[in-house]
This record gives C-alpha cells, structure tokens and sequence, in this order.
C-alpha cells in the first residue's frame, strides 16, 4: 500500500480502474458496483493528496498544474449534493474532465494513468 501512495500514476490507474461499472474487476473479484465506486471515491481522494505532494515536491509544468486542477475539478463535481441533485451535469463533467485528464496525462508522461484508461475501454468491450 505505501508503494501506491508514493507511486500518483498508479493511483490514477487504479482510480480509474475502480470506477468501471459491472466488468472483469466486478466479476474475478466478485465486487459488486456499489462497493468499487466506493473505493473509486477513496482513491480519487488519494489521488489528489498524492498529486498535492507531488506538485510541492517537483518542478513546475504546466501538464502537471492541468492535472492536479482536473483531478480538483473531478473532487468538487462529485459532491454528493451535485452528484445527487444534478446527475447530468455531473456525468458530462466527468466525460469532459476524464478526456482532458486523458490529454494532460499523455503531455505529462503518465502512461500508467492511461493504462487505466484502456482497461475501461477493454471493460467497455467485455460488457458488449
């Protein structure tokens, strides 16, 4: 566990990972939806107290100020009061943030962050 907290770019893999509906992950490990989101909320927070302290610790970059200010960005839309009363708004947003964190995290040399990306994709094509 102390190797994912020091480690941002598996946290956000992993974050991703967890936030599949119903897929591979739900199925190996029997992991019902209602339990991986909960830890999708978990690691987002981690997530973001890792890049926290990876920002104070690093130099300056530019696709790394987009990251941490998506990675907020997805904290704060997903509120429960926003997440409860306003469900579109909060899906589009978090379509919207996950393409441009997708982006940030090419420009920035995180390829393990995306790999969570593809197994969403792969989790996507599992379920069709």
């Amino acid at each position: 566990m102390l190797f994912l907290l020091n480690n941002l770019y598996c946290l956000l893999g992993i974050t991703v990972i967890f936030g599949s509906r119903n897929g591979v992950l739900s199925l190996v490990f029997n992991l019902s939806l209602e339990r991986a989101i909960l830890w999708h909320q978990y690691l987002a927070w981690l997530t973001l107290a890792a890049a926290i302290n990876h920002w104070m610790n690093s130099d300056s970059n530019g696709s790394g100020y987009i990251m941490i200010g998506v990675i907020a960005a997805f904290i704060v839309f997903s509120l429960k009061p926003i997440r409860r009363y306003l469900w579109e708004l909060f899906m589009k947003v978090h379509w919207l943030l996950i393409l441009i964190l997708l982006a940030a995290s090419i420009i920035h040399g995180v390829i393990i962050g995306v790999i969570g990306i593809a197994y969403y994709f792969l989790d996507l094509a599992y379920r069709y």
